[in-house]
């Protein structure tokens, strides 16, 4: 091995070495969020469907095309509720809230556009 490459492995060692000892630690997490914090989040996305279902839904497609429509025009919200859902856990809690959070969504907002559907029946 030449001198050059020693002090490369040396050099790249030292430097792994250096920014392994902070990186990741959960002290470095920021706060939970509250249950409050994630309920306010939740009603904003929720209000957002609300929205989108009574400017789109016009009763003649099925809840979950209705869905499908209005789902991506409140990704922002969506995202929102994701970061503050998940805020302050680790990166795997992180994936997990994630991956359930978008696995209900479509049904989600399929049962806020019945919901609607059953309100406009009903009246006031």
């Amino acid at each position: 091995m030449s001198l050059v490459r020693v002090f490369a492995c040396i050099a790249l060692m030292g430097g792994v070495a250096a920014c392994g000892g902070g990186v990741g630690d959960l002290a470095d997490l920021p706060p939970l969020a509250t249950d409050q914090e994630i309920q306010l989040a939740s009603d904003f996305y929720a209000s957002c469907l609300v929205a989108q279902a009574r400017r789109l839904d016009d009763g003649k497609g099925t809840p979950i095309a209705v869905a499908l429509k209005i789902v991506p025009l409140c990704e922002m919200q969506f995202a929102s509720l994701q970061d503050t859902s998940s805020r302050g856990g680790d990166p795997v809690t992180r994936y997990q809230v994630r991956d359930v959070l978008k696995a209900d969504r479509e049904a989600f907002a399929a049962s806020i556009v019945q919901r609607m559907r059953i309100d406009r029946e009903l009246g006031p």
